[in-house]
């Protein structure tokens, strides 16, 4: 058997939250059932090089079938699209989507009593601000018309946090430029997601699966997540998820 070994960079030995995310990815992957997805083989958390062993799953990456076939076009990209939704589906499978706190990085949240009496934006649709006033904690109600409206009232102070999805309230601070934001990292909920999509393409479900393991295998999902996201704190999860059988 041949296995792929992820090592901490050295540079992020002496990190204690580098450590703490290898050690949240590892324990996401013990999770992801054995038939779908690559077995972790072996860890070692503890040592001078940090690093995850897990079995090689052979095949082409994305790169690599463009580099030589080409762009995708007509059907094969339809296709890679509807994969994309499949595979999106089977991410939230593996339970890591969380519900969460954006705030200015000047105010402390720590822990979710930390929003009581705060001035929370809430958009139409959204139910997080119902799940904390039924968890105990009341908060005083900021209105916007969308996430991107909430994000702009925390940053000019008209609000304090607004609270959702964790993926999504990141992305929408990341675009801010003028003032320094960051998800608390409370996460208030674990759960899925689920995606609608055409059924009946296997072939296209394998394709799909092929490219999310190859994202996940080469860090590029890791270096895009970090690219992107990184300057609000966003903790994602380094592991790859479970993927849906075709």
């Amino acid at each position: 058997m041949i296995a792929a070994v992820k090592l901490l960079h050295v540079r992020f030995t002496e990190e204690t939250h580098a450590r703490s995310r290898f050690a949240r990815e590892l324990a996401a992957a013990r999770k992801v059932d054995a038939f779908c997805t690559a077995r972790v083989l072996a860890a070692d958390l503890d040592g001078e090089a940090p690093y995850i062993a897990s079995e090689l799953i052979e095949g082409p990456s994305l790169r690599e079938i463009v580099e030589r076939d080409g762009p995708l076009a007509g059907e094969a990209l339809e296709r890679l699209a509807v994969g994309t939704a499949t595979a999106l589906t089977a991410i939230h499978h593996a339970g890591i989507a969380h519900r969460d706190v954006l705030a200015r990085a000047s105010e402390r949240i720590d822990t979710l009593k930390d929003l009581r009496g705060k001035r929370i934006c809430l958009s139409p649709g959204q139910t997080t601000g119902t799940m904390i006033r039924e968890r105990g904690v009341d908060f005083v109600d900021v209105r916007g018309p969308d996430p991107a409206q909430c994000a702009s009232q925390v940053a000019d102070g008209s609000a304090d946090a607004m609270v959702g999805d964790d993926l999504l309230i990141a992305g929408f601070g990341a675009r801010l430029c003028d003032v320094k934001v960051e998800i608390a990292g409370l996460r208030l909920t674990t759960e899925r997601y689920g995606v609608a999509l055409r059924s009946g393409d296997p072939v296209a479900c394998r394709k799909i699966n092929e490219v999310i393991t190859s994202m996940y295998a080469d860090g590029t999902m890791e270096r895009l997540l970090e690219e992107h996201l990184g300057r609000v704190g966003f903790r994602f999860e380094t592991a790859r998820p479970r993927l849906e059988t075709c």
